[in-house]
């Protein structure tokens, strides 16, 4: 049977929670017998302990989402997983094209996420989405 490919893209490479939560998932997907690739918008030094995983990361810019090599390189994929709410523009690149799952991690800081733009309020309105914590379903409940 073939291996399921699975992208997981994150907004940077830094050691902050995104970057950690989405290595122990690469991880835990590769011993289910996934093969996992990573792309982040940003380079940083926490690409190491990717490296040191053996998982492959690629470093896309956000300004590249919609490049022809992009777009086709992302048909390769059976599931893409984007991580936090500021992969916004990698869902909307990713969701038409393969299944994509946005795992929203942010609570209290959504009002002030929204108000700098507020195209980002209508990507999530009338979608259905999944909350992990409870604090998490009453910010959305107030929101949508």
């Amino acid at each position: 049977m073939k291996k399921k490919n699975i992208l997981l893209f994150i907004h940077e490479l830094t050691y902050t929670g995104s970057p950690f939560s989405t290595l122990r998932l690469a991880r835990a997907l590769m011993e289910s017998g996934y093969h996992i690739e990573v792309w982040s918008y940003r380079e940083g030094s926490f690409r190491s302990e990717y490296d040191q995983a053996g998982i492959n990361v690629k470093v896309i810019p956000e300004d590249s989402l919609r490049s022809k090599d992009v777009l086709h390189k992302i048909k390769k994929f059976d599931l893409v997983i984007c991580n936090t709410l500021f992969t916004r523009k990698a869902v909307e690149m990713a969701e038409n094209i393969v299944p994509t799952i946005w795992y929203i991690r942010e609570a209290e800081n959504i009002p002030e996420f929204f108000m700098s733009d507020f195209r980002k309020y209508y990507t999530l309105k009338g979608k259905e989405y999944l909350v992990c914590k409870r604090i998490c379903k009453r910010v959305y409940q107030q929101i949508f």
